[in-house]
């Protein structure tokens, strides 16, 4: 039961942590792709 509960946490924790890298790489990927397109025109 421990050792559920504790995946448990890790899996949230993990989701957590994947949510916060796309914040932070989502501005720098539309920035990266607004630039390209500006290049393209």
């Amino acid at each position: 039961m421990g050792a559920f509960l504790h995946l448990f946490h890790c899996q949230k924790l993990l989701k957590h942590s994947l949510n916060t890298v796309i914040l932070i790489m989502k501005p720098i990927f539309i920035m990266r792709i607004a630039a390209q397109n500006k290049r393209s025109l």
